[in-house]
């Protein structure tokens, strides 16, 4: 089960601006940029960045036999060219300052996630997520050099040394490891429950933080669940849980898999949305945020 990621593509390969939906792929696709074609080349891509004094950053990838030059905005604003390695660095500023005003557009319609989900910074007092519930990051000065989280009456409580408690890093890691030990053992819980109640039985089962994928299920029936579901509440891990075990019967998206789905899980729609419009809530989660890219 993937994300709705949310990214705005420019290409010079498709035909029109996709707009199903805020939380779709947008992308832009325009006229051929090269009138011929780049040299084909056995050499790997190659990678330059770019800081632009406006504080842009852009990455270009070049690859050897690619024939359009594409522009990728990221939801924490950076710029991905890809180009072929004929195409001179001049060649695709040109192409990025032609089309300034669609490279705005996204960026401006990315902020808003920005304002929604506002970076963390581990402060004392800081709100957090956990199974839904919004807790307040609280801190115990401790002499034990190991670092503990615990929840407790809508607590996050962060027990460190006075020292460690200065240190953001620190602070960052122990919280994610809360969340990930936490999550192995309700994931556990909850899919264990479902799929003896639904009479339908994986083979394995394994946990990642995973970047694009809320989980996965093989043809070999092995289920894969996303560390970073535990941020949300239950009735919305409980659909991603019947999604991945539905497809132990189907292994596609056809018509016949959302009606199993939609008979153990009326509202799947909602949860979607829901699932869809709060994916970021999650990302502090990720080893690098999606949304401020560090």
């Amino acid at each position: 089960m993937e994300f709705k990621q949310l990214s705005a593509t420019l290409s010079l390969v498709r035909s029109a601006l996709e707009l199903h939906s805020a939380f779709m792929l947008r992308q832009l696709d325009l006229f051929d940029f090269l009138k011929k074609s780049a040299p084909h080349s056995k050499k790997k891509k190659t990678t330059t960045t770019i800081e632009r004094s406006d504080d842009e950053r852009m990455v270009i990838h070049r690859r050897p036999y690619q024939r359009s030059v594409n522009l990728l905005v990221k939801p924490c604003g950076e710029l991905k060219v890809t180009a072929g390695r004929g195409v001179k660095e001049n060649e695709i500023l040109r192409f990025v300052e032609k089309h300034r005003r669609w490279i705005d557009k996204q960026r401006k319609f990315f902020s808003q996630w920005h304002e929604k989900f506002p970076e963390k910074t581990y402060a004392e007092g800081e709100e957090f997520v956990f199974l839904g519930e919004r807790v307040r990051l609280d801190f115990e000065e401790a002499k034990n050099k190991k670092i503990r989280v615990k929840k407790e009456q809508g607590r996050l409580v962060l027990s460190a040394t006075r020292e460690s408690l200065q240190s953001q890093e620190l602070k960052r890691k122990a919280v994610r490891q809360f969340y990930e030990e936490q999550a192995r053992l309700f994931l556990t819980q909850r899919i264990e429950g479902l799929a003896q109640s639904l009479d339908l039985h994986y083979t394995a089962l394994r946990f990642r933080s995973m970047k694009s994928r809320w989980g996965s299920c093989s043809s070999q029936g092995e289920i894969c669940l996303n560390l970073r579901l535990i941020v949300f509440k239950q009735t919305i891990i409980d659909y991603v849980i019947i999604h991945e075990l539905c497809h132990l019967v189907h292994q596609n998206h056809s018509s016949r898999f959302w009606a199993l789905v939609k008979t153990h899980y009326p509202d799947y729609e909602g949860a979607k949305e829901e699932l869809g419009q709060n994916q970021y809530e999650a990302d502090f989660l990720a080893l690098k945020t999606e949304l401020y890219g560090r």
